[in-house]
């Protein structure tokens, strides 16, 4: 009989033993599945989903990677960032976009992405048609005129939202007109005209940014042209108009060789137009030999042939 006991003690003990270590198994294998790979390579496994156009994969796999890795601050914002811009320009879906962008600004309002995703925002704000709300925002965000409390009431030429635009800015923006257009807006009705000018097109621009126009491709291109023009400009202007000295002989010699052009009036009548003629022969020599100049720097070579 001992033995017969000590032999179901041992059979109950193995199945025990049998149970724990399949168990043990089954938990194992389950786990198996659910183990996170290298943050790289789930990273690289996100990229290669964009990249492929499988963006709602895409939004699932950054989701889960911010959701399941220990991810420093820069690191977890580009990620909710990255969610947004693909629910925002591939899903078209706003709320995902919007869910995403939110998330970024309240956990990561220090972030300097938390400051670049309002015009996200925006837009998809206006595209659910929550434009009330999409308004009050882009009054926090677009340059065009202050806060109502930071301007003087006998300075303020209009009223948008809760932020005014001052009579200082309308004039700092007509002297940033050539002198011959800025000499029009002298009047208070003049003035009044350039204002809702003004105003008009710093709407349109906000408009233009709700509706993700600074992104397309053939406006950054224009864009970046305009940029090179400006920049052109500007370093003519330092290096050659602002350079350009007239003196009285100057306008007298030139008067005496050019007198035909001026149909033969005297030079007191016409001295005005004589110093703009010298001014802009003067600009032409400057400019030929500042151009001579870089274009010797750089050894440039032409093949007119080729043309």
């Amino acid at each position: 009989m001992d033995g017969q006991k000590s032999s179901k003690i041992a059979i109950i003990a193995l199945s025990a033993c049998l149970i724990v270590s399949i168990t043990a198994n089954l938990l194992l294998l389950r786990g198996a599945g659910t183990v996170k790979p290298p943050f790289k390579n789930a990273k690289a496994y996100a990229v290669t989903l964009v990249n492929n156009e499988l963006y709602a994969q895409a939004f699932d796999q950054l989701d889960f990677i911010q959701k399941n890795y220990n991810l420093g601050d820069n690191e977890a914002a580009s990620v909710l960032h990255q969610m947004g811009e693909i629910a925002a320009e591939r899903l078209r879906d706003p709320r995902l976009a919007l869910s995403a962008y939110f998330k970024l600004k309240e956990y990561y309002p220090n972030h300097p992405l938390a400051g670049q995703v309002d015009r996200q925002i925006v837009a998809q704000l206006d595209k659910i048609g929550n434009r009330g709300q999409a308004q009050r925002m882009l009054e926090k965000s677009v340059s065009l005129g202050q806060p109502a409390s930071e301007v003087e009431p006998s300075k303020i030429v209009a009223k948008i939202g809760d932020r005014v635009v001052s009579s200082d800015e309308i004039n700092d923006a007509i002297s940033n007109l050539p002198p011959s257009i800025a000499s029009q807006f002298t009047s208070p009705q003049a003035k009044l005209q350039f204002s809702r000018s003004y105003i008009g097109q710093q709407l349109m621009f906000e408009a233009a940014l709700r509706g993700g126009y600074d992104k397309r491709p053939q406006v950054l291109e224009r864009l970046e042209i305009a940029q090179r023009e400006v920049l052109a400009n500007e370093y003519f202007k330092e290096n050659v108009a602002n350079r350009v000295d007239i003196s009285s002989s100057d306008i007298e010699i030139y008067y005496e060789m050019h007198k035909n052009q001026f149909g033969g009036e005297p030079l007191d009548k016409v001295r005005g137009e004589v110093a703009e003629a010298v001014r802009l022969e003067k600009m032409a020599q400057l400019q030929s030999k500042l151009l001579d100049e870089l274009l010797d720097k750089q050894n440039i070579q032409f093949y007119p042939e080729n043309l």
